[in-house]
């Protein structure tokens, strides 16, 4: 019996080690791959997508049109905002990269190791082993906790191949806070984004030139015919201009708002300061208003 027990203890501490020995090289080989992009405000992951030198991260609300970028030996350069996505919060960025692009992973299962690489407090390129404790189609999430400096980092699995980005800890919304936003935790799940998703909106690069985007400043919801403002946040633009929660948005500049997407691609069309005209039903009536955009207030989806 301690002949066996032992043979048990020696085949898992070889089993271990070959783990170990597995993380190391997948983090040295995907390092080259990993980038930080540096803003006024704070620090986020990225990663290098593919040999064109398009950058992919998660960003919550872009500030700016070009970012100073970080790669992983120190060395500094600037990238600008190609396009971003307000539904995914998907940012992507051209840089000047020599890379050999992404493997992609397949057959993602539950309980699958995977591998973080980002900042923590400060210090870059920090490697966090986890679990898929959860995936589907369009998100998976990972047993542990971040900070605020992995948002965008990269996730690959123990073969070094690409599952998504980091797009925060997943969270609940209490919708009876008062702006700015309050998050409550859930409990230690990370939300990633997968490269099939990313895939998707990547179709959108090249289609408009980014300008950062105007605030309305309202949470919304797809009513089958117009967008339904479920929130208006105290002094946003929204607030100002009258619009209440129950309100039916029916057009945006004359364009027919059929849902969404609709509403908030034409939104990103118009930066802070700038006006735009909105057309709604409230009850029974048809009211056309004018809105000032803001400048969205920078938060961590925490």
């Amino acid at each position: 019996m301690i002949f066996l027990f032992s043979i048990f203890l020696i085949s898992a501490s070889l089993n271990l080690l070959g783990l170990q020995s597995e993380i190391k090289r997948v983090y040295k080989d995907v390092l080259p791959e990993v980038i930080t992009l540096v803003n006024e405000n704070s620090v986020g992951g990225g990663v290098l997508y593919d040999s064109t030198g398009l950058i992919v991260t998660s960003l919550p609300f872009p500030q700016m049109e070009t970012y100073k970028i970080v790669d992983f030996e120190g060395d500094t350069s600037f990238a600008r905002i190609l396009y971003w996505d307000e539904l995914t919060h998907l940012g992507f960025l051209k840089g000047e990269f020599n890379v050999k692009g992404l493997r992609k992973a397949s057959n993602l299962e539950e309980g699958d190791f995977a591998i973080i690489i980002g900042n923590s407090s400060g210090i870059e390129n920090c490697l966090i082993l986890s679990i898929i404790s959860k995936k589907d189609e369009r998100r998976v999430y990972l047993q542990g906790d971040i900070s605020p400096g992995q948002i965008g980092s990269p996730v690959f699995n123990i073969k070094g191949e690409f599952v998504g980005v980091v797009k925060g800890k997943l969270v609940e919304f209490k919708e009876e806070e008062k702006f700015p936003f309050f998050f409550s935790r859930n409990s230690n799940l990370i939300s990633v984004i997968p490269w099939n998703v990313i895939e998707e909106v990547k179709e959108n690069v090249g289609k408009h030139r980014f300008r950062v985007p105007g605030w309305l400043g309202v949470l919304i919801k797809d009513s089958g015919k117009g967008v339904v403002i479920k929130k208006v946040f105290p002094g946003s633009p929204a607030e100002k201009a009258n619009l209440k929660e129950g309100d039916i948005i029916l057009e945006i500049e004359s364009e027919k708002v059929r849902n969404m997407r609709v509403l908030l691609d034409e939104i990103k069309r118009f930066s802070p300061g700038e006006n735009l005209e909105l057309k709604i039903k409230r009850g029974g009536d048809l009211i056309t208003t004018e809105v000032r955009l803001g400048k969205r207030p920078y938060i961590f989806p925490y």
